[in-house]
């Protein structure tokens, strides 16, 4: 379950960041960095909601 819930928060918070991004008319290198880093950040929280509540297969 940990896996999915991070890769879900992980794209979902990448694709978001990449749309603001180009909303606001960021450069793409800075674009990028910003969602880089919010994949990373929602990617372990999901990681950690993930392996806190598992669920039954």
């Amino acid at each position: 379950m940990a896996y999915r819930t991070a890769a879900t928060f992980g794209y979902t918070a990448l694709i978001v960041q990449l749309m603001l991004g180009c909303a606001q008319g960021m450069d793409a290198e800075r674009t990028l960095v910003a969602g880089l880093a919010a994949m990373l950040i929602a990617s372990v929280l999901g990681w950690t909601t993930g392996s806190l509540f598992p669920t039954s297969r």
